[in-house]
């Protein structure tokens, strides 16, 4: 892999997400406008040490408007620039009577995956000197 390669692997990756859950109460009831983050299950940000709370510091308190929504308000530029990416994943359950004593577990998911990043499999052709049975000898 090349220097000239590696510039580009922000647009040579996918984002796999299973953003399972149905709709969110953003901007229906009151705790829905104090934290807006679910209203989008991707959000893409400008990396800033500050800024580390989906909702907002203090969601509880708030008025709505902090967290994300101010974060993206911002429209600070991402070419080229360290960014976050902010998944909202839905951990909603409606329970049905069948799923009592055992509930089901439903599984959720967010991978970061090279798309065209190699121009091969890099574990294909692993070097003899670490190939397995070669350990210490």
């Amino acid at each position: 892999m090349g220097a000239d390669r590696s510039e580009q692997c922000l647009s040579v990756a996918a984002l796999l997400v299973n953003p399972a859950g149905g709709k969110s109460a953003a901007g229906v009831a009151y705790r829905g406008r104090r934290a807006v983050f679910p209203a989008a299950w991707l959000w893409v940000t400008a990396y800033d040490p500050r800024e580390f709370y989906a909702a907002g510091l203090y969601p509880n308190q708030s008025r709505g408007g902090d967290g994300l929504p101010a974060y993206v308000a911002r429209r600070r530029p991402v070419d080229n620039a360290d960014i976050v990416l902010w998944v909202t994943l839905g951990f909603h359950h409606l329970p049905r009577p069948e799923d009592w004593p055992v509930l089901p577990t439903m599984w959720h998911s967010v991978a970061l995956v090279p798309y065209g990043f190699f121009d091969h499999n890099p574990s294909v052709q692993v070097p003899q000197e670490i190939a397995p049975g070669k350990a210490g000898k």
